[in-house]
């Protein structure tokens, strides 16, 4: 049995997840979901084998395609598209501010009318969408499942992207 790492339910990681455990019916597939990349790389780490889907767009990509202990796993590479990602807010307005939860590799899709007072830095779009929820920021970018789960208002729907899944496996030992 194979054990794919992933993001909370309701994740794109989950999402692409899920495409993958449908396009190979004929594997069987353990998934163990953690809150964050960084986590599932821990998770990764301590049980050799293990796989973690991870986004071309983010920058641990990079950081575990040139590391020798890291392999991609080139032919189980997928694109997909992203689910719709919204600016999102509370529905009763807390803060007077201009404070934003966004995942950083996702700041680019804020434009000039978006005017940031503060940029709080997040792990996914759920822990974005939750802080919101709670009131320590007055926006947030998230996806459908982020605004439905915390009972936010969408502002507007943002750019719509396609995303390459990288699967990565750590091993202990390496060939250099």
């Amino acid at each position: 049995m194979q054990t794919i790492i992933s993001l909370e339910l309701g994740s794109c990681t989950e999402r692409a997840v899920q495409h993958f455990i449908c396009k190979n019916p004929q594997e069987k597939i353990n998934i163990t979901y953690v809150k964050s990349f960084e986590e599932g790389i821990d998770l990764a780490m301590e049980n050799e084998g293990y796989i973690i889907f991870i986004p071309h767009i983010h920058h641990l990509c990079n950081v575990l395609e040139t590391d020798p202990h890291w392999e991609s796993i080139q032919n189980l590479i997928f694109s997909l598209e992203n689910p719709s990602l919204f600016l999102a807010e509370r529905r009763e307005r807390v803060k007077d501010d201009n404070s934003y939860a966004i995942l950083p590799t996702l700041q680019g899709l804020l434009t000039e009318e978006d005017t940031v007072q503060t940029l709080v830095k997040v792990k996914n779009t759920q822990e974005g969408a939750f802080m919101v929820h709670k009131g320590i920021c007055q926006y947030g970018i998230t996806n459908e499942s982020g605004i439905k789960k915390y009972q936010l208002s969408g502002v507007r729907e943002l750019k719509k992207m396609i995303i390459l899944w990288i699967p990565f496996r750590f091993h202990n030992t390496f060939a250099v």
